[in-house]
């Protein structure tokens, strides 16, 4: 499978299924197809933290997403993504004429935006949860991920599923160790490379543009 080809349609049915649970008929009642897909997530939910042989039930869900020519690494970092949606299903829309590549980077220095902006200095807590993010190997990476999109859900911060996915790909079934280093440099950047606050341009604006 390509990244760029297969990435845009598996994320599409997952943010197919988060509109679908929020359908309801003209009676105002929840339409048939909320409960189907709210099903389906609270089973593929089940499935965090498990490989794809210990969840069948969430694997069955999320098979029919998946590429035909994904190799095993592959359709396991698409059933990891997958896991991580129905966990957190606070995927982030991309304003009209964003440049893309919106990684977990930013996302981090979202999660330490307050009412007065972000900080001058990243925020301990959740700078010891970033490096443990980019230090983890890649049988730890799974167990760290749970906790970032955990910690973004808690504070209201979305996430890129698209790139996400992109990024997962390269970590977790590229063999070149290069590729995998630009990831996790890519992430680091966003993080750290901290533009000054100023009172004119709030934090959401600026996480847009690192």
């Amino acid at each position: 499978m390509t990244k760029d080809d297969d990435v845009a349609p598996f994320v599409a049915r997952l943010l197919g299924w988060r509109s679908a649970m929020m359908r309801q008929t003209a009676s105002g009642r929840r339409a048939p197809e909320a409960a189907q897909a709210r099903a389906a997530l609270a089973e593929i939910r089940r499935g965090l933290g498990k490989r794809p042989g210990e969840a069948l039930r969430a694997y069955a869900c999320v098979a029919p997403l998946i590429p035909v020519a994904a190799s095993d690494e592959q359709r396991d970092a698409l059933f990891l993504v997958a896991t991580l949606f129905a966990d957190h299903l606070l995927p982030r829309d991309k304003p009209a004429g964003e440049k893309a590549n919106y990684t977990l980077g930013h996302a981090f220095r979202a999660m330490e935006a307050t009412e007065q902006g972000l900080p001058e200095a990243p925020l301990p807590a959740v700078e010891r949860r970033f490096t443990a993010l980019l230090n983890a190997s890649s049988t730890r990476l799974p167990h760290h991920l749970r906790q970032a999109v955990r910690l973004a859900g808690t504070r209201g911060v979305a996430i890129d599923y698209f790139q996400l996915t992109r990024d997962l790909l390269t970590l977790l079934a590229d063999d070149d160790h290069d590729h995998r280093e630009r990831v996790k440099l890519a992430w680091a950047r966003a993080y750290w490379g901290r533009p000054q606050v100023t009172a004119d341009q709030p934090a959401a604006a600026q996480e847009q543009e690192s």
